[in-house]
């Protein structure tokens, strides 16, 4: 895979061999951002309070990265924090586990170290799946579930975000704490999500501005997308020869019931009473 950034500064110590993993000090500036990586937001107060533990009591365990073919930099693979925190305290090296990897190998292990070691949003576990299947890096859900540790129906459940409008999605992104796998599910059985895309992305907007909580968003969608009941101006019951007839006026209808009568005979009735009256 070729990286962006290839020219950085080198490693402390020497590149090891391909065929095994080795422990090196490696310069913090020759080590890359994986391109696998989906999670959107660092926890910056995680990293800080990580920064003093290392600064405190060093780093206890190395980062874990891979070598870049034909360069002098590496991409990291585990420990995005680690390295964050160094960078804060102003190290030049960092201790690291240096081990070739495939582009698969390397996917799928940071992505269930991802869940492991720091709890992502629905909306980062969808994005991580999506890197999985778009790379070939895996086919099925049951794949995917052995390698996120994660149940098959809660794969199957956050894969729902994929079905938001874009404009939706855009919301997601921007506050993914927000959001859980169970309200996009709960919008993809909907069909809201197709039938009204428009009212889905003003609903999760209303979230993220706080004016609606994720709980109250399938309800708010009900009330815009359900006709109002009529309302009755006068509804009357009354009987004739016997017989029990209902007459409920609304603004543009008038709706009559009588049991046991035949609706011909109403209309009929009705058709002498208008020609009368008018």
């Amino acid at each position: 895979m070729n990286h962006p950034s290839a020219q950085t500064e080198g490693a402390v110590t020497a590149r090891p061999a391909p065929d095994r993993s080795s422990i090196a000090d490696l310069s913090v500036a020759s080590i890359l951002r994986s391109p696998f990586q989906a999670r959107s937001c660092r926890d910056q107060e995680h990293i800080a309070a990580l920064a003093k533990s290392i600064d405190d009591n060093e780093l206890a365990s190395p980062i874990l990265v891979r070598p870049l073919p034909e360069t002098e930099t590496y991409e990291l693979v585990c420990g995005e924090n680690r390295l964050e925190a160094h960078k804060i305290l102003g190290r030049a090296t960092i201790r690291a586990i240096v081990r070739p990897m495939t582009d698969a190998e390397a996917a799928t292990l940071l992505s269930a170290d991802n869940l492991q070691r720091k709890e992502l949003s629905d909306w980062e576990i969808c994005q991580t799946i999506n890197m999985l299947v778009s790379h070939g890096f895996a086919k099925t859900d049951a794949q995917l579930s052995r390698i996120l540790g994660r149940p098959r129906y809660f794969i199957t459940k956050v894969r729902a975000f994929n079905d938001l409008p874009p404009g939706a999605a855009a919301h997601v992104a921007v506050a993914p704490a927000l959001f859980g796998a169970s309200l996009a599910s709960d919008l993809r059985a909907s069909g809201y999500c197709k039938t009204h895309p428009s009212l889905v992305d003003e609903a999760l907007a209303r979230v993220v501005s706080g004016a609606l909580t994720q709980a109250g968003v399938i309800s708010w969608l009900r009330s815009r997308t359900t006709p109002a009941a009529s309302t009755a101006l006068k509804d009357s019951t009354f009987k004739i020869n016997n017989r029990k007839v209902r007459i409920t006026v609304y603004q543009d209808t008038i709706r009559i019931s009588c049991k046991g009568m035949n609706s011909l005979d109403i209309e009929a009735g009705l058709q002498t009473a208008l020609k009368n009256l008018l």
